[in-house]
C-alpha cells in the first residue's frame, strides 16, 4: 500500500471511529435519562443495569455505522479539496480511483461488519432489551399480586398456539407460554414418521428452554403402533429430551415480530409456514430481504460521498456538501418507507427490504464511474440519457424492412 493510501485510509478510519463512539456514547445517555426513573423506582442492581446497556452495543453500533461513515468520509474528502490536496494528488498524476480506493476499502469492511451484526446480534440485541426492560418494569411493581397479574396478561399473550415443524414432521400444541422465562405450559408433542403416521407423543405439564434443550416436568410419553393404536407408556418426574431440536422462539415464531429475528430464524419461519398466504408472510419476508442487504448501507454513504466531495473548486465544496445531505436523507426515507409498504403486502418483499440500498448503490456507482472517466458528475440530463440507453437496450426497436416501389407495382 502506498504512503498515500494509507494516509487517506488513516484519516477516514480515525474520524469515523471517532464519530461512531461519539454516536454510540450520546446513544446510551439520551437512554439513561429516558428510563432513569425506571431504574431508580425499581431499585435496579447496577449490574443488571450495566448488562442493559452492554446488550444494546450491537444494536447502537449497527444503527450509527453508516451515518459515522458518512461523516467521517465527508470530513476527510472535504478537508482533501479544501486544503488543495485532492488537485496535488491529480497533478501528479494519481487517479480518482486511486484516492479512491482506501475509502472504497473502509466501505466494504464497515460493510462486513454491520452485514454480521444484522445475521442475529443486532435482533438479539432488541429481544434482550425487550426481557431486561420488563424484569425492571415487574421489580417496580409495588406487590406481588400486581407482579402476578402482569405475568398472566402477557402469557395470554401466547395463549394457545399450534407450531409445526416440515423438517422433522413434529407437531407441538402449547396451553401457555412465558416468553420472558422461556417455559410453556400443558404442552404436546406429537411425532410423526414420512407416512403422516403416528409414532409417539409427549404430554407434559411443563417445558422449559434452556438454551440447548428442553426440561420437560410430569411429563408421559406414549407409543403408537402402525394402526394407531397407544402400545406403551413412560412416565418422567424431570426428562431432557435431546431428540426435540425446535427452539423456544421457533415454536413460538408466530407471535413474534420480525424485527426481533435473526436472518436464520426468519428464513426458517418462511421455509416451515410456506403454505400462509402472502400478506402472513409479507412482513418476515420483507425483513429477510432487509437485513440481508443492509450491509450495503455502509457502501452508500461511501459512493454518494466520493463524487462529490472530491471536487477541485472551492466554491462547490457546500454545493457538493449539500447535494450529499439531501441524497442520503432520500436514502434514509426509502429505507424505513419500502419496510412499511412491503410489511403490508403492497410491496413485493424483495422490492421493499432491498430495493433502496441496490438503488442508490447503484447512483453513487455510476456516479463515481462517470467522474472518474473525467465526465464529471452526473446531471439529471446525463441520468435521464442513462435509464434511456438501459430502456432501448432491453427493448431494441424494430426493423421495419422497407419496399421499393417498383416491387409494389409488380
Amino acid at each position: 500500500m502506498r504512503i498515500l493510501s494509507r494516509y487517506i485510509f488513516k484519516r477516514v478510519f480515525v474520524s469515523t471511529a471517532m464519530c461512531l463512539f461519539s454516536f454510540v456514547f450520546l446513544w446510551v445517555i439520551y437512554d439513561m435519562f429516558d428510563n432513569l426513573s425506571d431504574f431508580v423506582e425499581s431499585k435496579a442492581p447496577i449490574y443488571l443495569v450495566s448488562q442493559f446497556y452492554i446488550e444494546q452495543i450491537p444494536r447502537a453500533v449497527s444503527l450509527g455505522l453508516p451515518v459515522a461513515l458518512l461523516l467521517g468520509t465527508l470530513y476527510t474528502l472535504l478537508n482533501l479539496s479544501k486544503t488543495n490536496e485532492f488537485v496535488a494528488m491529480q497533478a501528479c498524476g494519481i487517479s480518482l480511483m486511486e484516492i479512491s480506493a482506501p475509502v472504497l476499502a473502509i466501505g466494504l469492511f464497515s460493510m462486513g461488519v454491520l452485514a454480521w451484526l444484522n445475521w442475529e446480534w443486532n435482533p438479539k440485541s432488541i429481544r434482550n432489551r425487550e426481557a431486561i426492560i420488563n424484569q425492571i418494569q415487574a421489580m417496580k411493581a409495588a406487590t406481588e399480586t400486581r407482579r402476578s397479574d402482569d405475568d398472566e396478561r402477557r402469557r395470554q399473550q401466547l395463549d394457545s398456539l399450534v407450531y409445526r415443524s416440515r423438517d422433522s414432521k413434529r407437531i407441538w400444541f402449547i396451553g401457555l407460554a412465558d416468553i420472558e422465562i422461556a417455559k410453556l405450559w400443558n404442552v404436546e408433542v406429537l411425532q410423526m414418521d414420512e407416512t403422516g403416521r403416528d409414532v409417539w407423543k409427549y404430554y407434559a405439564g411443563s417445558m422449559t428452554w434452556d438454551g440447548r434443550h428442553w426440561r420437560m416436568t410430569n411429563a408421559m410419553r406414549v407409543f403408537f403402533d402402525i394402526q394407531g393404536n397407544a402400545v406403551a407408556k413412560e412416565y418422567y418426574e424431570i426428562h431432557r429430551e435431546p431428540a426435540l431440536r425446535e427452539t423456544f422462539l421457533q415454536v413460538t415464531g408466530n407471535i413474534w415480530h420480525p424485527e426481533v429475528m435473526s436472518i436464520p430464524e426468519l428464513a426458517r419461519h418462511a421455509k416451515e409456514n410456506a403454505d400462509f398466504n402472502f400478506k402472513r408472510l409479507a412482513p418476515f419476508q420483507t425483513y429477510y430481504y432487509y437485513r440481508l442487504s443492509n450491509g450495503l448501507s455502509c457502501m452508500v454513504a461511501v459512493l454518494i460521498s466520493l463524487p462529490f466531495a472530491l471536487t477541485h473548486a472551492r466554491r462547490s465544496l457546500f454545493a457538493g456538501f449539500s447535494k450529499i445531505i439531501l441524497l442520503y436523507f432520500a436514502f434514509l426515507t426509502l429505507l424505513n418507507l419500502f419496510p412499511a409498504l412491503g410489511a403490508g403486502a403492497r410491496l413485493h418483499p424483495a422490492v421493499a427490504g432491498a430495493g433502496p440500498v441496490v438503488l442508490f448503490t447503484l447512483i453513487g456507482a455510476v456516479s463515481l464511474a462517470w467522474k472518474a472517466s473525467g465526465r464529471g458528475v452526473p446531471t439529471s440530463k446525463d441520468w435521464e440519457k442513462f435509464w434511456k440507453k438501459i430502456g432501448s437496450a432491453q427493448h431494441p426497436p424494430r426493423q421495419v424492412k422497407r419496399v421499393s416501389k417498383q416491387a409494389v407495382s409488380e
